[in-house]
């Protein structure tokens, strides 16, 4: 009697750490109620030929602070402020090298020695039309592109960044936000939403005190219209919708 009241117990302890086991699982796991991403529409969105991506807007949220950086010359040095202006992104796939590419802006180039703060983010601009000139004769690899890839515990797309005293970004590491992911594969598609097209990417910081610090970039769309004939070769003048 008393080698059945032990395997019982021994039943009932296993059965009770087998449950909370089980619980602890549970809490790690993504929410099963949460709607579940198509990775392969966002991939195709994002990826999506004829569209750079132009920054718009820096955040910084420290608890439930949160405030525009984008000018910031405490935060950023002035060359920080002009190399966030001066680029325009591109995410490639290229038989699985998933690079987010840069390409410079010629119009903030030429003004490197004079940039003026008041000029605006390029992205940040009313709705329509406008030029976009891009230097295409820039190299294809190196320290100045990211990378991105599909995070399948996210649920959203993580981008790897590159970091160094003239550049912008204030981590190596972030994410796409799910409430601002791409939404168009096509200029006419971006056309018929009559609405700007925009992602987020957000990047933590360790805390500051005991708060987390949190950036977030956000980028602008623009769809090539047309390119403009008889502009150098290295050089492309784009109409785009913003």
């Amino acid at each position: 009697m008393k080698n059945v009241r032990q395997i019982l117990v021994f039943c009932f302890v296993g059965t009770a750490l087998g449950m909370l086991s089980c619980q602890d699982h549970n809490i790690e796991d993504p929410d099963p109620e949460a709607p579940a991403v198509d990775s392969a529409q966002v991939i195709a969105s994002l990826t999506a030929p004829g569209r750079y991506w132009c920054l718009e807007q820096i955040t910084r949220t420290v608890g439930d602070v949160t405030e525009d950086i984008s000018e910031d010359s405490v935060l950023f040095t002035r060359l920080q402020v002009w190399y966030a202006h001066a680029n325009a992104y591109q995410f490639l796939d290229w038989a699985g090298n998933r690079t987010l590419f840069e390409s410079p802006q010629e119009s903030v180039i030429i003004k490197s020695s004079t940039y003026d703060y008041s000029d605006g983010v390029s992205g940040n601009r009313p709705y329509g039309t406008a030029e976009l000139i891009i230097r295409e004769a820039f190299i294809y690899v190196g320290p100045f592109h990211g990378k991105w890839d599909w995070d399948k515990t996210k649920q959203t797309v993580s981008v790897q960044l590159p970091t160094g005293p003239i550049l912008f970004w204030k981590a190596d590491k972030g994410y796409l936000d799910r409430d601002m992911l791409p939404k168009y594969k096509s200029l006419e598609e971006a056309q018929d939403a009559s609405k700007p097209e925009r992602i987020r990417i957000i990047l933590e910081e360790q805390n500051e005190g005991s708060n987390k610090v949190t950036y977030a970039y956000t980028l602008r769309a623009a769809w090539i219209i047309q390119r403009e004939e008889g502009t150098p070769r290295e050089l492309s003048k784009y109409i785009v919708l913003y």
